[in-house]
């Protein structure tokens, strides 16, 4: 709640939801091409950085 917008946290778990099902996927995170990749601590394993 304290990072998303106000006007944004009615839609920002459907957003989530979608960011899970087509970027970071369990068997084959797509890290290269996440908007968010930079918050994420999982990182690091799947593009070695």
């Amino acid at each position: 709640m304290r990072i998303v917008p106000g006007p944004y946290q009615t839609r920002a778990h459907h957003w989530l939801i979608l960011h899970g099902r087509y970027v970071c996927v369990a068997r084959k995170p797509r890290c290269e091409v996440c908007k968010i990749a930079d918050l994420c601590p999982s990182r690091e394993l799947f593009l070695g950085a």
